[in-house]
């Protein structure tokens, strides 16, 4: 009589799969899977369907009008910063506050700011 319900040791002996290779697919979750404390689970069945839907190719979907990407708002790219001082709101590209003088703590996107050398 088969196992209803595997542990990694009989789904890598199915799938000829290392043990290792197992589990990092269920961590991932790329294979479907129940933890139960430091262990995984899953059905037999749900396994078999696993094996089926990755053999079947699935077909691209079609995009409409609706699904179109959007560009993305302009506040998002480049969020404005808030002085640490003033409470003042400011654009992304100014680095020092137009109102109290104060420089900004948060970090321009995209580069690092050496903290050691403005005394933050």
């Amino acid at each position: 009589m088969e196992k209803e319900i595997l542990t990694i040791t009989d789904v890598s002996a199915l799938l000829a799969l290392p043990e290792a290779e197992v589990g990092r697919l269920f961590s991932r979750g790329e294979l479907p899977g129940k933890r139960v404390g430091a262990h995984w689970y899953i059905s037999r069945e749900r396994l078999l369907q696993f094996i089926a839907d990755v053999e079947r190719p699935h077909p691209a979907p079609e995009l409409s009008s609706m699904d179109a990407p959007k560009s993305l708002p302009e506040k998002a790219l480049a969020p404005r910063w808030r002085c640490h001082k003033c409470e003042e709101i400011h654009p992304p590209d100014v680095v020092e506050c137009s109102h109290c003088g104060a420089p900004r703590k948060s970090p321009l996107l995209g580069y690092r700011i050496d903290r050691s050398r403005w005394g933050f």
